[in-house]
């Protein structure tokens, strides 16, 4: 048996203290942290900035952790499939949208075919749950069919850490610090792993949020100042592409080819516009409800 050195040993209070609130956040059912706890929006937000900064200085991506070293244990033996559905689920996040329902019912039926191993399969169903109940929160099918899928996420959150437990570390001679975070059998894999365990939840929780928080929404929206939007390229775009806008949205639209002489000139009209959104010519295969909420998004940012 390796043990760690006692520099890696968590030895003051403070140190204690802190893995201790770690492992209870780790066991916090996920529709608790999600639904039911009312600083469960910040607590997510922090780990998620926690993560970044981890992955970042300790896991860069030209700096792959050794395969026989089985960490982060659930990406471990990941079938194709589920790695591309990790990646196309980050990129989702990253602009502010969802995968649909159809894409994470396929996902789940390829996953039961797919050769992942047994943790990296029963990580990527509960995810696959996770991430429909997003898919429902966002296209506003309601909170009781997203509890539903929270709950079956939840369940398989409990497979997989039973599984991970009872699971047999390997034999290190050299990553010491890797073996600990193996043994504990918890939230470090978590910190590192590929999939985006902790931002999808963090975007479940906003939209049940929302949810819950009608009046305060719609009273946001009706604050929003006047927009113009500038836009020249190959997307069909009018004003019903834009039709849940909160407040008054005035487009410039062209497809012609001059594209720089119309963008000019549709800038020198919004002086007195308090936002003006520029659309690139290059965007292409839209999809328009992710697009408006990106915006919606982005202007809220920016007013804060």
């Amino acid at each position: 048996k390796v043990e760690a050195p006692q520099e890696f040993e968590a030895v003051r209070r403070a140190e204690r203290e802190t893995t201790m609130a770690w492992k209870l956040l780790h066991s916090m059912p996920i529709p608790a942290l999600v639904a039911d706890s009312y600083y469960g929006i910040r607590l997510l937000q922090l780990l998620v900035r926690h993560r970044r900064k981890l992955r970042n200085y300790l896991g860069p991506d030209r700096l792959q952790f050794p395969h026989e070293a089985m960490f982060p244990i659930m990406d471990a033996n990941m079938s194709a499939e589920s790695w591309d559905f990790c990646q196309i689920l980050q990129s989702r996040l990253n602009r502010g949208e969802a995968m649909s329902q159809d894409e994470t019912l396929t996902f789940l039926k390829l996953l039961k075919e797919a050769g992942d191993g047994v943790l990296s399969k029963a990580f990527g169903q509960m995810m696959g749950h996770l991430a429909l109940a997003h898919a429902l929160l966002m296209h506003e099918e309601g909170r009781e069919t997203a509890m539903k899928a929270l709950a079956h996420a939840e369940s398989l959150y409990q497979l997989y850490k039973y599984m991970q437990y009872r699971q047999k570390p390997p034999q290190f001679t050299e990553e010491v610090l890797f073996t600990g975070w193996y043994n504990g059998g918890d939230y470090m894999h978590f910190f590192f792993s590929a999939w985006p365990f902790w931002e999808l939840q963090l975007e479940v929780a906003k939209q049940l949020r929302l949810l819950e928080e009608p009046k305060l929404a719609a009273r946001e929206d009706e604050e929003f100042e006047p927009t113009f939007l500038i836009y020249c390229g190959q997307l069909d775009l009018s004003a019903e592409s834009f039709g849940r806008w909160p407040g008054h949205l005035a487009l410039a639209i062209s497809q012609g080819t001059d594209c720089r002489r119309h963008m000019l000139e549709a800038l020198l009209e919004t002086r007195d516009t308090a936002w003006v959104i520029v659309l690139s010519p290059f965007l292409a295969e839209v999809e328009l409800n992710g697009l408006t909420r990106a915006l919606h998004r982005g202007i809220k940012f920016l007013r804060k």
